[in-house]
């Protein structure tokens, strides 16, 4: 039951962190090649779906003995995400 609900969360901190790297690569590349915005929202689309479809297969594939890594990096990601919004909102 245990070993259950931890596979879970596995999944859930894998598609979080897949995401948030999905999305901090996406802005990467918009302030580097100056994409217009239209191409720049398909773009953040396509690697926030590619992240999250990838750490979900790392999830997956790490099974309970990722739980603690996949924890902690999605938190330490999520933490990032919001000290740069904070930083860009002002």
């Amino acid at each position: 039951m245990v070993t259950d609900v931890r596979r879970q969360w596995c999944t859930v901190f894998g598609w979080v962190l897949g995401a948030c790297l999905g999305l901090y690569l996406s802005f990467g590349f918009y302030l580097f090649f100056e994409i217009n915005r239209a191409t720049a929202t398909a773009l953040t689309f396509a690697f926030l779906v590619g992240g999250a479809f990838g750490g979900m297969a790392l999830a997956d594939r790490l099974g309970n003995r990722g739980f603690p890594w996949l924890a902690a990096s999605a938190g330490t990601a999520l933490a990032i995400g919001f000290v740069f919004l904070a930083i860009l909102g002002q």
